[in-house]
């Protein structure tokens, strides 16, 4: 559009003076109606949080309306006997995924799997399954995963399923069928590979153990067969450090008294940048005493989001899910039996008051101190009779080992410690429960479709969850949250490094450990602390 002149603005009755008022008078109203619009947001946004929390706050008391904080668990306490034997198989899977370093350091692997890894000569490097890592090849434009794990069928008592691995130089560079049957005999499994596509020589391993080399072409299949009774050889290549090692050093420091396994999980943490012991499940192990009263809830609780542990041609780090909505997992996790009860335990355990005011709302917490975080629990426990469930703002799921065992540890201090009778009983039940759930000492353990399956690695692993039935169950994951955040921060997920029914983990089985030992420690005075 042409600029007017002064004489356009003339023969069209317009003051040329005006002009600057005009514009500020355009200017002041566009300021204003912004003003205007971004009040108006506020506000909603202030309204629809009130609106969310008032939901939220109601269908909790919905949810928890018929719950019974009075009815008393009907188990009867385990012998001592029973925990002994317990215990033992229990310490046996945690060792078993203890894994050691290169300069006297170590990690606690996640879970029991099938640790695969490539070993490529040429390139001198390593490749491991399951790893964060991305190839990328210029000629194509784009990164991808250096591994996957695809066409995965998970059997009573075998595992078939596709691998993948990529170098920097060479995309698909192995890919083999994977076939395990996990009871070849009463005590042995065996591990077929069939290559499909090999592109230089390569070799592949079990962990520490070689299963094969290959050279260009290969097809030939591999059987190798291995003792079940050495649960080691399947640790998975992938640690966490929140989850796993940092719970590993504070079971070795303490119930398990190993001071050479502590000593070499601590000069990990702390080459790595984090604190030995600095963990929301320190208070299980009676070693609460560094960490502050809302450790559970707030961000302390997840230094892994922060940054992540360095890998290296023997594991990996895994990055967990909860940093990718971290704090809306913190907002909606407090109406949680899982933070509600860490939270009362580690008042209880820093203050050694069951009445202590804890920090945050009471009213969102379901409770002010521990003892009245102790009685709602029980009303979650009587839901079913069979265990502390995971819940969500809106509704109670399967029954969780996580959630019963910081329950029991909980109830054990409030009943054993400081002569709550009522504790006392839920305390012998939670135990009672969580030795009904431990994998079988074959490795043995009944699925929530009715059969029943065998995976030797996980034997004397808790359940991580079950149903009334005390059948092993998938624990609930957040579907949605996690797609918007992945989606929101332009990630990806985590790779898999196995592909399976996977009933435990070393997460789950500390925290049924921790409690156990607690609990012999307090009533059969048998105790192993350092």
């Amino acid at each position: 559009m042409a600029r007017l002149t002064p004489e356009d603005l003339e023969r069209r009755g317009i003051d040329p003076d005006d002009i600057p008022r005009r514009r500020k008078r355009v200017v002041s109203r566009t300021i204003w109606a912004f003003l205007i619009r971004w009040r108006y947001l506020v506000s909603t946004s202030v309204i629809l949080t009130l609106v969310v929390s008032l939901v939220a706050g109601s269908m909790v008391t919905f949810r928890d309306a018929f719950n019974d904080e009075d009815k008393l668990p009907t188990q009867s306490a385990p012998t001592l006997a029973e925990l002994n034997q317990s215990i033992k198989l229990a310490k046996r899977y945690v060792n078993a995924l203890y894994k050691p370093l290169h300069g006297g350091q170590a990690v606690q692997s996640e879970a029991s799997g099938v640790p695969l890894r490539a070993y490529f000569p040429e390139e001198k490097s390593w490749v491991l399954l399951g790893e964060d890592k991305q190839e990328c090849d210029p000629s194509e434009k784009g990164c991808q995963l250096t591994t996957s794990l695809t066409s995965s069928d998970a059997r009573p008592k075998s595992d078939d399923y596709a691998v993948t691995f990529s170098t920097q130089n060479t995309r698909r560079a192995l890919v083999a069928d994977v076939h395990i049957n996990w009871y070849a005999s009463p005590t042995t499994y065996q591990i077929r590979v069939r290559p499909k596509r090999v592109i230089g020589p390569v070799e592949l391993w079990l962990d520490t153990t070689k299963i094969a080399t290959y050279q260009t072409g290969a097809r030939g299949a591999t059987t190798r067969t291995l003792s079940g009774a050495d649960q080691s050889r399947l640790r998975m290549l992938r640690f966490t450090v929140r989850h796993a090692t940092q719970e590993a050093y504070l079971y070795w420091s303490t119930y398990g008294h190993d001071p050479k396994k502590a000593a070499a999980l601590r000069k990990f943490l702390r080459s790595n940048g984090y604190v030995a012991g600095f963990d929301l499940r320190a208070p299980l192990f009676n070693n609460g005493s560094a960490i502050p009263d809302d450790m559970p809830i707030n961000g302390k609780a997840y230094p892994d989001c922060d940054h992540i542990a360095r890998s290296s041609a023997d594991s990996y780090a895994y990055h967990s899910k909860v940093c990718l909505y971290e704090d809306a997992y913190l907002a909606s996790g407090e109406r949680d039996p899982f933070l509600q009860a860490w939270t009362a335990l580690t008042v209880l355990v820093r203050h050694g008051k069951p009445n202590q005011h804890q920090p945050g709302w009471d009213w969102w917490m379901q409770g002010d101190t521990p003892s009245e975080v102790s009685k709602h629990l029980r009303g979650q426990w009587n839901r079913s009779g069979k265990g502390i469930p995971k819940c969500t703002p809106f509704s109670c799921a399967e029954l969780s080992s996580i959630r019963t065992s910081v329950f029991g540890a909980l109830e054990t201090k409030l009943g054993y410690k400081y002569g709550d009778e009522t504790a006392k009983r839920f305390a012998d039940a939670a135990a009672a429960v969580l030795i009904q759930t431990q994998v079988k000492v074959d490795g043995g353990f009944e699925f929530d479709n009715g059969k029943v399956y065998g995976r030797p690695g996980q034997a004397g692993s808790f359940l991580s969850a079950w149903d009334t039935q005390f059948r092993f169950t998938q624990p609930s994951t957040p579907k949605l949250p996690i797609a918007a955040a992945l989606w929101w921060k332009n990630a990806h997920p985590t790779p898999l490094e196995f592909d399976s029914i996977i009933p435990s983990n070393s997460e789950t089985t500390f925290d049924a450990l921790g409690f156990l030992e607690m609990l012999r420690c307090a009533k059969y005075k048998v105790c192993a602390l350092s």
